[in-house]
């Protein structure tokens, strides 16, 4: 749907017979509301809201009486709009937008589209407060109101307007997300089994991902649709190859220990086996000596 909304500074008798015009041709009876209005002669309609107007507290001599909106859809949607759903989306916009203002509705069909016009009184009802509302609290009045259209009837496919491009990002979002836990999962594997930066590139590139540089430096790669992912956002972490080559040189280190300790426990086994045979030779000469 979309809303457009205009204001009557005066004139509300004068709108209010314009809203009245219409007059269908196939005699079905049309969509018709009014709200904190008493009766049902318009002519008595107009009366109390120009009272309701005189009761502004801030008087100025352009002052707005009324607001005259406009509620219209999709021509391709006409075949499947009816009264009843007019009749629940104006409960909606009397619920959101004029709960405490006088508000008069009524569906017009003098045109290729359906649509409603709407004479809402600028002041709230009997206590003369201003209803204006800012820019930003009117757009997003009209997203919660097609918001309420799309959940309510969403075979008003023609009929969406403000929730359009939000729903484009959504699906833009989602597909990010689904291919970044998939690229997630396959960096996952290629980075442990790379123990440098020129090996994993290798890797993505054997896999058909290509790698994208900043600045000179290997910062995430490309997928097939061209978006792109940063290692960091990924979490990984490219300081982990030097890591890798940090943890093998002290692995090697130890080895070396280990081997250094392993020698030295040998060598000292030799020289402790001929210390051992010097003895015995000692002792051996000794006890020649003394038989001779």
């Amino acid at each position: 749907m979309t809303i457009k909304s205009m204001t009557r500074r005066k004139g509300i008798k004068q709108l209010v017979e314009y809203v009245f015009r219409d007059q269908p041709k196939d005699g079905k009876p049309v969509m018709q509301l009014k709200h904190n209005l008493s009766g049902g002669d318009r002519e008595r309609w107009v009366k109390q809201m120009e009272f309701n107007h005189g009761l502004r507290k801030v008087k100025t001599k352009n002052a707005i009486q009324v607001y005259h909106e406009i509620i219209s859809f999709h021509k391709e949607d006409s075949d499947r709009i009816n009264r009843t759903m007019l009749l629940d989306i104006g409960k909606k916009y009397i619920e959101l937008r004029g709960k405490t203002n006088q508000v008069i509705m009524r569906e017009h069909r003098d045109k290729d589209h359906r649509h409603i016009h709407v004479v809402m009184s600028a002041t709230e009802f009997l206590t003369g407060k201003s209803s204006r509302i800012s820019k930003k609290e009117f757009e997003k009045f009209r997203v919660e109101m097609e918001k309420f259209q799309r959940e309510k009837y969403p075979e008003l496919t023609k009929s969406i307007v403000y929730t359009k491009g939000k729903d484009l990002k959504q699906n833009f979002m989602d597909k990010r997300e689904a291919g970044k836990e998939k690229m997630r999962s396959i960096l996952d594997k290629l980075f442990n089994q790379s123990k440098s930066q020129e090996e994993l590139i290798k890797q993505l590139k054997d896999n058909s991902i290509e790698p994208y540089f900043r600045s000179g430096r290997l910062a995430g790669v490309l997928d097939d649709k061209d978006m792109k992912f940063r290692f960091s956002n990924l979490g990984f972490d490219m300081t982990s190859f030097e890591d890798k080559v940090s943890e093998e040189t002290e692995i090697d280190k130890k080895i070396d220990e280990l081997e250094s300790i392993r020698n030295s426990t040998t060598d000292r086994g030799i020289d402790r086996e001929l210390e051992l045979t010097e003895e015995e030779n000692t002792t051996n000469e000794e006890d020649t000596e003394d038989v001779e």
